[in-house]
């Protein structure tokens, strides 16, 4: 008998060992699944969950439906839904590494009884790929793409344009203001966190001041961060929707007054559209004196007279011009004046990760294409100014998978 036991051990170890050889190792997903878990289980504490994750389509819908699996609770929450925690991702991926960073957030709601927005943990994990990443990988790696090549398509009487490179800013919505008195007009981008101002040169931008957005997560979130930005006479009034309060700037105050005044501001504003609010879990905006909810909408006086654009699901519309055909368009578009007179731009509001367009109208009977500047990155935000004298229509398109921004000016 005493020879059988070192006999059995010996086979009892021969086993464990060939399992553990023969045992798969764990894929790329499910590292990240693991990681993401890792963070989220120790603060979940039985609360109910959401997960959103963002980025390319296919790997962020496959690793949020495996950490739904994983951990409980349900995707992407509509405005509807209620829970108590949101692990909110954003998943990005380089030549050869798959990285998920985030937070895990309490909402603040008072029936979920969360006065505050709490970031209760941050997130972060990488894999190396292998082949399950590598078939997620939408785009292809920045360094072996070829570039996009802007360019114009011009219709008679011609645009005119040019690019200039930006700072790495997650533009929500621009304007073009003079803010300084000097007759020429700054540059206003709005992020999710600040205001930037900067002058626009004939060879580059120039950062002027950087303006903090107040302070204070928003107790409505939205499935896409957007935001508002308008300006009125010497005041500018600036809202990210992540951010429970707005900025109102006013410029130039009043004799007596101190030289500006910054100070938080409730609601979100388009030029001329003052009273409007965020449809909770959407990036809609319903405006006083609009029937339909908008993405982006305005409200000028031009040469032509009173025009009233906006662009929703579905539909966009120019009110005060006649003959104005059916139109389709993406969620950012503007009204002004360049060379040509009085006319109107619309992004092609293209899907993720397809090269955009701006198509330019003339606010005439029938609104004829002035011109086109095509294959552009995803276009962020759209406004008109006089810059150095010359009427021009800025732009800010930015590349999802690089964050490579620029400013484009046509004219």
């Amino acid at each position: 008998m005493r020879d059988v036991f070192p006999t059995v051990w010996l086979a009892l170890s021969l086993i464990l060992v060939l399992g553990q050889a023969h045992a798969a190792p764990p894929s790329g997903l499910e590292r990240l699944v693991e990681g993401v878990a890792a963070r989220v289980e120790p603060v979940r504490a039985g609360s109910t969950l959401a997960v959103c994750v963002h980025g390319p389509p296919r790997l962020a819908e496959m690793l949020a439906a495996r950490l739904v699996t994983r951990l409980g609770g349900r995707s992407c929450p509509s405005s509807n839904d209620k829970f108590e925690r949101l692990v909110d991702l954003t998943v990005t991926m380089t030549r050869d590494t798959a990285r998920v960073s985030g937070e895990v957030r309490a909402p603040a709601n008072a029936l979920w009884g969360v006065t505050e927005p709490r970031v209760l943990a941050t997130v972060f994990a990488e894999s190396a790929f292998d082949d399950e990443l590598r078939a997620m990988q939408v785009v292809a790696p920045p360094t072996v793409t070829p570039p996009i090549q802007p360019a114009v398509r011009p219709l008679p009487p011609g645009l005119r344009s040019r690019m200039l490179s930006l700072p790495d800013l997650d533009v929500l919505a621009l304007a073009l203001a003079d803010v300084n008195g000097d007759g020429s007009a700054e540059l206003l981008l709005l992020t999710p966190t600040e205001l930037v101002v900067a002058r626009i040169e004939p060879t580059r931008v120039v950062e002027l001041r950087r303006l903090a957005l107040p302070p204070g997560m928003s107790p409505s979130l939205s499935r896409v961060e957007t935001g508002t930005l308008a300006v009125r006479g010497n005041e500018v009034f600036a809202h990210a929707s992540g951010l429970r309060d707005g900025l109102h700037w006013r410029i130039q105050a009043s004799k007596g007054e101190p030289a500006e005044l910054l100070e938080r501001w409730r609601g979100f504003a388009f030029p001329g559209l003052e009273k409007c609010e965020q449809m909770q879990g959407t990036d809609l905006f319903q405006c006083a004196g609009l029937a339909d909810k908008v993405w982006t909408a305005q409200l000028v006086t031009l040469a032509v007279g009173r025009i009233t654009v906006v662009s929703g699901p579905g539909m966009a519309s120019v009110t005060g011009v006649g003959g104005a055909p059916e139109l389709v368009a993406g969620t950012q578009l503007a009204a002004g004046t360049l060379r040509h007179g009085d006319v109107v731009a619309f992004s092609d509001g293209k899907l993720r990760g397809e090269p955009d367009a701006i198509t330019v109208r003339a606010l005439t009977s029938g609104l004829p294409v002035v011109g086109r500047v095509e294959r552009l990155f995803g276009v962020r935000g759209l406004g008109f100014g006089v810059v150095d004298g010359v009427p021009v229509l800025a732009a800010v398109a930015r590349d999802a998978v690089t964050k490579k921004s620029e400013l484009w000016l046509v004219d």
